[in-house]
């Protein structure tokens, strides 16, 4: 046989191997796809420009329009006319997770803790409609707080780009990609609240916040220091091989209200999550892990106890093969 007929042999059984382990499993590509099921569908409302007008959430968060708080895209305020407003409420940390929303901030190892966040998406005839001159948000708290609470903004966090990541000597640099990432927050807040407020009518508790200058994801937060010493987080998934993207894992801090997520920092390990070498875990912080995966479209999940973080905490977490509704009941608990 000519040395080329094997050369083409050789290759031809190299493709057929390659494909066949690309069709092993059908792994998610983005963050959003690993979601897309699990979010929740917004809730729509209209109101009237140029009026004061409120709409109420189902989980209780009351917004509150005013006649100028609406601005088209040339910078002029709307003053009449229909505006449609859809309306993601994510007041407990499950329901933070189910939407890939985080309490971190970007760019940052601080820590938030949250008193709930809220999307808001805000049309006129189908044209993005922007703030104009503010408008209120009451966000609903299970009881009366003296903490002191502001408002930030979300950013879509950028996540390690793992195809495109590069040797650098004896570790590895990754790009990184937008790729549907998180919900984190700016890196600043404002309108400061030093507690809740008892509504007379229902006296119900709210942080009142009544000068909210953008739309998109909002977020009743505060700073969170810590003066333990910090740590890294690793926990290995055991029980299903996940592929990049295809799965995720969060920290639960319960007894600061606070939610944070790891990554996949080892191309050659895509099982391992970490915080990526950032120490921002406080050691003896109670915490919760939940795990997510889908693979060949099916889910898997997994969520531990409470557990005591050590200094450079290591722990395997066992995924379940599990359904869309099993893993949002799971979520209810937290």
């Amino acid at each position: 046989m000519k040395i080329t007929n094997i050369a083409v042999i050789l290759l031809a059984v190299v493709f057929t191997t390659l494909a066949s382990c690309q069709k092993k499993h059908a792994f998610t590509n983005s963050i959003s796809d690993l979601f897309i099921e699990l979010k929740d569908a917004p809730q729509k409302f209209r109101v009237e420009a140029g009026e004061f007008s409120s709409i109420v959430g189902k989980k209780g968060t009351r917004i509150n329009f005013n006649p100028r708080s609406f601005r088209n895209n040339n910078g002029d305020i709307i003053t009449d006319g229909t505006i449609d407003v859809a309306l993601i409420e994510t007041p407990k940390l499950g329901d933070m997770m189910r939407n890939a929303v985080t309490t971190k901030v970007w760019m940052n190892p601080s820590m938030l803790r949250t008193g709930g966040s809220i999307n808001l998406e805000v049309t006129q005839k189908g044209e993005t409609v922007i703030v104009g001159e503010g408008y209120g948000i009451d966000f609903l708290q299970d009881s009366a707080s003296t903490k002191r609470m502001l408002v930030f903004s979300g950013v879509e966090e950028l996540v390690p780009a793992l195809g495109r990541q590069v040797q650098q000597g004896q570790g590895q640099s990754f790009s990184m990609s937008s790729n549907g990432g998180f919900i984190t927050w700016g890196e600043r807040g404002s309108n400061t609240q030093s507690g809740t407020v008892i509504d007379t009518a229902s006296l119900l508790n709210y942080y009142m916040f009544d000068d909210v200058t953008s739309f998109k994801w909002i977020n009743c937060d505060a700073f969170y220091n810590d003066q333990r010493p910090k740590t890294e987080i690793e926990i290995n998934l055991t029980g299903k091989e996940v592929g990049p993207y295809g799965a995720t894992v969060f920290v639960v801090y319960p007894e600061i209200n606070s939610l944070v997520n790891l990554y996949q920092f080892d191309y050659n390990d895509l099982n391992k999550f970490s915080f990526g070498n950032i120490r921002s875990a406080p050691v003896g912080i109670k915490a919760r892990f939940v795990a997510i995966a889908k693979v060949d479209g099916e889910y898997y999940f997994a969520k531990t106890s409470s557990t005591t973080v050590n200094q450079n905490h290591k722990q395997s977490v066992q995924l379940e093969k599990t359904t869309v509704a099993e893993i949002r009941r799971e979520m209810l608990a937290f």
